[in-house]
């Protein structure tokens, strides 16, 4: 393939990849953890720790947007996000200084870091596997991917970590594999781009690690295992100075503590029916959406395969289609393959609800034995480590998370946005397996890329929910939210606000959002409206604001030259409070 026509190829797959992360980008509020990127990066805690101003009986927009210092900073981090994530941070605040607050621009950062990893998977692929057509293949897979294009809508460190762990990755393989010395600059490369991705979330320590298992397998280079552990000196003495007293990691361990006994404790007294408990049959019913929508050829069959009649056809299907599969290999017998066709066609007409769901998981089973067999094979000697290496970045990420929930009690944090950064190596295995299915008898080619095809349909599907954010898995909501409210009332009281009118907050509703952390768990007034609407407040404006105790709901503005109340919004308790 020609130069000029990979990189229009490429072109082309990230313009797609633009298109599908801006659509309706800003059609839909932020939600509680975007609202808390938005505070914290201006400074400024959850219920406001450190604005006295906001809790006395009068206030403006002056005194939200006074001057913050470093320990402003600090103690922002601390309360509302454990003191993770401050490299997003840092950015986020830049960013919006040049940008706004508008939830399209706060939400563009996220997208620009998705667009990025799509390049970035391209140049990763088409290096360490030498072929421009896997390469330009798994590009156009984490184009389309769900999960991506979720994340790209979310104002969070999500997007800029899944960027910065590929590349730390990226960057280990060139010096674990070279065949040449390394220079000491990529070592120091490494080390600042381990810095980072510990800096971007703390979870992306776990991808670290694996490189680690990767060296004490392959490596036995002196020279290299030296030149990376004094690369990793640099981020474990700045994760230490972050965590010492009166940084923004101060707290971490100690809330951590706490929220695992408080969702311990959620877990143990929940009588709703939901898995949170860590019993192994709950971790399972967690467990396995995360595994199956990691791969896009099984994307949504573990919601969607039901039914015991379906599942022992289903089984005998899968058991007989391997099994023809490997006779026609070793013996070139078409008997049973034969069988396997007929009653694979059969079944479809079995399964008594979406058969082509049933049909993706034999497909599944197909490629998963496909790459099994290929990486025991001696042509693949070249390529086994690297082989071993994405599929312990595939699954260890998750298993980190199995054992996280199994010592704390709970199955909260078995969630596929934690092990978010394994999605490339999957993408590439499945693309490594399709690579190899070449050789599989026409029949079961034939099974694969009908399957693959209904996938791509069900993609679309899962999109349309993403777009419509009525996806509980990609949005967590069911039910669409409405446009950003907090950025009307504010555009609402600029267009009305006189002198001598008076902005009367709601007080709130005690733990809507669910007590996180114990620096708000005990607070009975919030302020959190207050301090939502301000952001988009000018700075300089001398608006005179309270919070009204006896109303829960509804924002007003007061109007000294009607001496009436008008309603600007109501929050009806939960509902607009996402």
């Amino acid at each position: 393939m020609s130069r000029p026509t990979i990189y229009l190829l490429l072109s082309g797959i990230l313009i797609l990849a633009v298109g599908l992360r801006l659509h309706t980008l800003s059609d839909y509020s932020l939600f509680f953890d975007e609202k808390s990127t938005l505070l914290v990066s201006q400074g400024v805690p959850l219920e406001g720790a450190n604005q006295p101003e906001l809790h006395q009986k009068y206030f403006t927009p002056k005194d939200f947007w006074r001057p913050k210092h470093m320990a402003d900073y600090y103690e922002a981090i601390n309360r509302s996000d454990i003191g993770n994530s401050p490299a997003y941070y840092v950015l986020f605040h830049a960013w919006v200084a040049l940008f706004g607050m508008s939830d399209f621009a706060v939400r563009l950062l996220s997208v620009i870091f998705s667009v990025l990893t799509v390049a970035l998977v391209f140049r990763f692929t088409q290096k360490h596997l030498k072929s421009d057509r896997m390469a330009l293949f798994v590009a156009l897979l984490m184009a389309i991917e769900p999960f991506f294009v979720a994340y790209s809508h979310q104002a969070r460190n999500y997007s800029m970590t899944f960027f910065f762990t590929l590349l730390a990755t990226d960057v280990f393989l060139d010096i674990v594999r070279s065949t040449r010395p390394v220079h000491w600059t990529r070592f120091l490369w490494y080390g600042l781009l381990a810095w980072l991705v510990w800096f971007c979330h703390f979870l992306g320590i776990v991808v670290i690690g694996i490189h680690g298992l990767y060296v004490l397998l392959y490596v036995r280079n002196v020279r290299i295992w030296m030149g990376l552990a004094l690369s990793l000196i640099f981020p474990v003495l700045g994760m230490v100075w972050w965590m010492s007293p009166g940084k923004g990691g101060e707290y971490t361990l100690h809330t951590l503590k706490y929220q695992g006994e408080l969702y311990k404790k959620i877990a143990d007294t929940q009588t709703d029916g939901m898995i949170t408990q860590a019993t192994l049959p709950n971790i399972w019913k967690k467990l396995a959406p995360v595994l199956a929508d990691q791969f896009w050829v099984s994307n949504g069959l573990a919601s969607r395969l039901s039914g015991k009649r379906n599942l022992i056809i289903l089984s005998i299907t899968t058991v007989l289609s391997l099994f023809a599969i490997w006779q026609y290999q070793r013996k070139q017998q078409f008997r049973w393959s034969l069988i396997a066709i007929v009653l694979t066609i059969v079944s479809l007409f079995l399964y008594t609800t979406q058969p082509f769901a049933f049909l993706a998981f034999q497909s599944s089973m197909i490629l998963a034995g496909v790459l099994l067999v290929y990486a025991f094979k001696n042509r693949a000697v070249a390529e086994r480590p690297l082989l071993v290496f994405f599929v312990l970045l595939t699954f260890l990420p998750t298993a980190f998370l199995v054992v996280m929930s199994l010592k704390n009690g709970h199955t909260f944090g078995i969630t596929q946005r934690y092990g978010g950064f394994s999605f490339p190596y999957a993408l590439i295995l499945i693309a490594i397996a399709l690579r190899e299915s070449r050789r599989l008898p026409l029949w079961s080619k034939m099974v694969v890329g009908v399957a693959c095809v209904a996938q791509m349909g069900w993609l679309v599907q899962v999109l349309q929910e993403i777009y419509e954010d009525r996806s509980p898995k990609y949005t967590y909501r069911s039910e669409a939210r409405i446009a950003n409210p907090y950025w009307a009332a504010a555009q609402e009281i600029k267009k009305l606000y006189a002198p001598g009118d008076t902005i009367l907050y709601p007080s709130g509703v005690k733990d809507v959002y669910g007590s996180a952390d114990e620096y708000t768990a005990n607070i009975k007034i919030s302020i959190l409206d207050a301090q939502l609407t301000n952001v988009y407040l000018p700075k300089d404006a001398s608006y005179w604001q309270r919070i009204d105790s006896l109303e829960q709901d509804k924002l007003y503005l007061w109007q000294k030259s009607t001496g009436q109340k008008r309603l600007i919004f109501d929050f009806e308790r939960s509902k607009y409070r996402y």
